[in-house]
């Protein structure tokens, strides 16, 4: 009896282990498509693309050419309202919407997240202060990892400045004064190039996990002529050329595995919001200033027209929890956003 009995307590022991491994087997096969295919992601923002505008000329732009003809996107990306900046970069930056970050305009500052009482801001649903963001998923999964944040708006300093989370950023701003003749969007060029030499640096020097960068001259250019105007287009080739610069960058620095990085990161493009005539925001809001471009290439995305597919449900929200699950990041429980299986090989 007393063989019998261990026998029996040896046997529950070994279907209990096995229950276990299989558990964490299943766990592991769990992850959504695309999870830990890629060990970089670069973010790539231009302000005030509309996707409408973009689908027009991808032909003429050959480096965001390069994503339709390698990787998956739409031009029909639908963005949030306010069709503003800051609650669209916010939503970019969070995957959570505007009711859930509390930025409900180009106003909104850190203080605002904070609210001493209930009548004047709202606090994001992740804690009171800045919400939490794809620099905090990254660092707190992999406080190893390595994140800069690159732009021209002076807004993103809301999320810059004294931010554990965010170890390298630059504001496009800093040694660049306007031309007492030179246009606006001229100046804000002369900024997104500053921007886009300095991404090239921390490319370079630190091979990031994470990288966001924010170009404004299309938007500037928007608003001081109108969008879809010569000057408009002429902003949107500049931009195409600071995207080439970086994928150059990407293509020319080896990571440690001797590879160049560009084979193992994935690669987003996006815009907060387009326009008509020379103004966004407009009630109701239409097409022209609501859809957005998602243009994301790289390990394993297959080469895909999301405008084609049947179920053609994008939003904003979808690309901070796609990238941080290709980076093989569990997105933040406050995230709302979709990821986006359908990128990927079968």
């Amino acid at each position: 009896m007393r063989v019998l009995g261990i026998l029996i307590l040896l046997n529950v022991g070994l279907c209990s282990l096995g229950f276990k491994l299989l558990h964490k087997a299943n766990k592991v096969e769990d992850h959504p498509k695309g999870f830990g295919t890629a060990k970089h992601a670069v973010i790539i923002g231009i302000d005030g693309f509309g996707g409408e505008y973009l689908r027009n000329v991808s032909d003429q732009l050959p480096a965001l050419q390069t994503f339709f003809d390698f990787g998956a996107c739409t031009t029909e990306s639908r963005n949030l309202a306010p069709t503003v900046s800051a609650p669209n970069w916010a939503g970019y930056l969070t995957s959570m919407g505007v009711t859930q970050t509390g930025v409900y305009g180009n106003d909104w500052v850190i203080a605002d997240g904070n609210p001493p009482g209930k009548t004047n801001h709202l606090p994001p649903t992740s804690g009171r202060g800045r919400p939490q963001t794809l620099f905090s998923a990254v660092k707190e999964q992999d406080p190893s990892a390595k994140t800069a944040l690159m732009f021209t708006w002076l807004w993103f300093l809301q999320i810059a400045k004294q931010n554990p989370h965010v170890d390298n950023w630059f504001w496009g701003h800093e040694g660049i004064v306007c031309g007492k003749t030179e246009s606006e969007p001229d100046c804000l060029n002369r900024q997104d190039w500053s921007v886009a030499k300095k991404t090239i640096e921390a490319i370079k020097k630190d091979q990031p996990t994470l990288t966001f960068i924010h170009f404004d001259a299309v938007d500037g250019a928007g608003h001081s002529s109108y969008w879809g105007s010569d000057i408009y287009y002429e902003m949107v080739k500049q931009k195409d050329m600071q995207v080439a610069a970086i994928l150059e960058a990407l293509a020319t620095t080896k990571t440690s595995s001797g590879k160049p990085m560009i084979e193992e990161t994935i690669v987003a493009m996006v815009a907060d919001h387009g326009g008509y005539k020379n103004n966004h925001n407009l009630n109701p809001p239409f097409i022209a200033e609501v859809y957005v471009p998602l243009l994301l290439r790289g390990p394993g995305i297959k080469n895909v027209d999301l405008d084609e597919l049947k179920y053609r449900d994008y939003s904003s929200l979808d690309m901070p929890v796609t990238v941080l699950n290709a980076l093989g990041i569990v997105p933040g429980r406050y995230m709302r956003g979709r990821i986006l299986e359908e990128i990927y090989e079968d």
